[in-house]
């Protein structure tokens, strides 16, 4: 099996390694594929930094603003999906990885405590 690992993680916190092809993305395409060239480039040279991020349908924080993904007969699909880090996602379904690490949250709250620790804007990205 071919895992995504991270370089580094948050002490006291379970990594999971979750399906690449179970879980969802929430980012729309057009905003993923204007990023990736660049996102590309520095996870070949440097890795993954963290793991991600997902959650499920049954403990998303659903806001004004849906962007969990919708079943066509009205609702919401079930399953997981990554809320931070669906570039990462995205490069482990281009690059045939089977699993990628990564933190499951129950709340908004769990959400924000780890973001708050692993944001990297994309000018502090390494080069």
């Amino acid at each position: 099996m071919k895992v995504l690992k991270a370089k580094n993680y948050i002490d006291g916190l379970t990594v999971q390694e979750f399906k690449v092809t179970d879980v969802m993305t929430l980012a729309t395409g057009h905003w993923l594929m204007k990023r990736m060239p660049d996102f590309r480039e520095t996870i070949n040279k440097h890795g993954m930094l963290w793991p991600i991020i997902v959650t499920d349908h049954i403990h998303f924080w659903h806001s004004k603003r849906p962007i969990w993904p919708q079943k066509p007969e009205g609702g919401y699909k079930e399953g997981l999906a990554v809320h931070t880090g669906n570039k990462r996602l995205v490069y482990a379904r281009e690059n045939n990885y089977d699993l990628i690490e990564g933190y499951f949250v129950k709340s908004k709250d769990e959400q924000v405590n780890i973001l708050v620790k692993t944001f990297i804007t994309k000018d502090m990205w390494p080069k």
